[in-house]
């Protein structure tokens, strides 16, 4: 049986930005603060782990990146941002490779996260428009448009599809020789356009 839930395109990607070099909340927030592909994380003194949520950010943006404020899935007020500091483990905090986050946080969490470093990804990967090569700029909370020849993009939905191949009770789990540790996945693939197909 394969259950899908639909969120609104507006409640997963509404996201804005400031320049702002001191960021506040004007109420507690989750802040999920990425350093390439780590996340932040706060240790709890139950020794779990979570993601900071504070009305002040516990890492100062430094004023290159984008400060985005999302809508959570369930609601949640959540800020992201990319930082080129090392931020170095102490008695309150910790970085974590987004992958190894999912034995963590919980599972409502790492979804966020994983949104979050979507919205960032895009972020990044539109700093300059396609067609005359003119920087972009954000034009509305999900969107960017081109200083020059006025070119508009929003964030790319692009579906994924697993299958899950099984005997019995156990399943065929495949690790590329590029994973970092004893991971193992359930195998996927990618088609490219016009390619078909085929089982």
């Amino acid at each position: 049986t394969l259950e899908v839930t639909l969120f609104p395109y507006t409640t997963l990607f509404r996201s804005k930005e400031t320049r702002n070099s001191t960021y506040n909340a004007t109420m507690k927030t989750y802040w999920f603060i990425f350093n390439k592909s780590e996340l932040l994380l706060e240790k709890c003194s139950d020794g779990t782990y979570t993601v900071p949520f504070s009305e002040k950010s516990p890492v100062e943006p430094d004023g290159t990146h984008t400060v985005h404020t999302i809508t959570g899935t369930n609601g949640n007020n959540i800020r992201t941002f990319y930082t080129d500091k090392t931020i170095p483990e102490d008695d309150i905090y910790i970085m974590c490779d987004l992958r190894k986050s999912y034995k963590l946080i919980s599972s409502d969490l790492y979804l966020e996260a994983g949104k979050c470093e979507e919205i960032l990804y895009w972020d990044s990967t539109t700093q300059y428009c396609g067609v005359c090569g003119s920087p972009m700029k954000m034009h509305t909370s999900i969107s960017k448009i081109c200083e020059k020849c006025h070119r508009e993009v929003w964030p790319q939905l692009s579906t994924a599809i697993i299958c899950l191949i099984h005997r019995g009770d156990n399943i065929l789990l495949v690790r590329a020789h590029n994973f970092r540790g004893n991971f193992y996945e359930i195998g996927r693939a990618s088609c490219r356009e016009r390619v078909s197909l085929r089982v």
